[in-house]
């Protein structure tokens, strides 16, 4: 269409596999994380005292 940029070759919809690539990396961080707190005692009172600390030094 005229007026129109024209999109890069080798992109998708979203802007690249970069976008793509950095929701990958989230979502194993999620899973890790979830099976982390799941099966390793200590670790979920570590994530929460820890964004709890951030939360507190964050609201000052």
């Amino acid at each position: 269409m005229p007026g129109c940029s024209k999109r890069h070759q080798g992109t998708d919809e979203h802007g690249g596999h970069g976008v793509k690539y950095f929701y990958l990396s989230v979502a194993v961080a999620v899973l890790v994380t979830m099976l982390a707190v799941l099966f390793i005692p200590g670790v979920g009172d570590w994530i929460e005292q820890t964004m709890l600390g951030y939360l507190g030094r964050a609201a000052r």
